[in-house]
């Protein structure tokens, strides 16, 4: 096989997870139940976070202007809070990439740490793809992309991508105005996105605390690299898998585009979640010409309380 062959084989088995971060996208109303209140970071003052239908946001440097010495305060109507029992701060996934009984890399999902973004409490999402040794000579992938989900809304305020594929590298940075419901991509570009618009990571977060029937499928909006992508993600069966990180009770779901796309409507993919709350992602298969890409768990560390 010749190297570039090679190389299209490579792309091939890497990029689900990509995908895999990239097929949700839910805007739907989800509010919790009465009395639910998360974790929230340190040095912040949440007595302005208390009232469910209009969200004070503390008061903040603008960071836009380096000579302003002004303080701004934002106001944000947040009309929800999402119950969130699937995941927290120290959560770490690890995935191996194959293609049959080809081992082509490794991917991660992480929440390290929460952070303060645009005057809001957030989870920081990251999630990597790396190609092992072996096929660093011919597709080398070194992927990092990260998101910062609002803790309360479960929405996300940016979103940064680092990719490097090949001889392929960009770097993309996505700002969310939830404020006056619209994007900015890469800090010129603007489009109008409807409320709590989800992006790419911060869906697949999401989705992981909504219920999810058997025979029933949701539809989302989602914004990703300059364009709405609406998705219908349908919920097929329930279904116990066996993944090197042990044995698992899950939940099978589709994701597709309504449309075109990001996603090949003539491929198909399928993605097992824990059935329990935590909707943990074991195990996803994406169908190509000559039999299937696989993600599978290898290891994981979960903190809830």
């Amino acid at each position: 096989m010749r190297n570039t062959e090679y190389s299209m084989l490579i792309k091939k088995i890497i990029f689900p997870l990509g995908m895999f971060v990239v097929i949700f996208g839910f805007t739907v109303d989800c509010r919790s139940e009465a009395g639910y209140s998360p974790h929230i970071p340190e040095k912040m003052n949440t007595e302005n976070l208390r009232n469910r239908s209009e969200i004070q946001v503390a008061t903040h440097q603008d960071s836009s202007e380096a000579d302003s010495s002004k303080n701004i305060s934002i106001q944000l109507s947040i009309p929800r809070r999402v119950e969130n029992k699937a995941f927290a701060v120290g959560e770490h996934l690890v995935f191996e990439i194959a293609y049959k009984f080809i081992k082509a890399g490794t991917a991660t999902m992480s929440i390290p740490d929460t952070q303060w973004v645009d005057g809001r409490p957030c989870y920081h999402v990251v999630t990597t793809a790396r190609s092992n040794k072996f096929f660093d000579s011919l597709f080398k992938v070194r992927d990092r992309v990260e998101t910062f989900i609002d803790m309360e809304g479960l929405f996300p305020w940016k979103f940064e991508k680092h990719i490097r594929e090949g001889k392929y590298r960009t770097h993309r940075t996505i700002e969310y105005d939830q404020l006056n419901q619209r994007v900015i991509y890469n800090k010129k570009d603007t489009l109008a996105v409807p409320p709590f618009v989800q992006g790419v990571l911060s869906s697949f977060y999401y989705v992981r605390v909504l219920p999810l029937e058997v025979g029933k499928s949701l539809d989302i909006d989602n914004y990703g690299d300059g364009k709405m992508y609406p998705l219908k993600v349908m919920v097929h069966k329930k279904e116990r898998v066996e993944v090197p990180a042990g044995t698992f009770n899950c939940i099978v779901v589709e994701p597709a585009i309504r449309g075109k796309g990001i996603f090949n409507q003539k491929g198909r993919m399928a993605i097992w979640l824990t059935d329990d709350d935590r909707r943990i992602p074991v195990l996803m298969k994406s169908k190509v010409a000559i039999g299937s890409i696989d993600v599978r768990l290898k290891s994981m560390k979960t903190k809830m309380k």
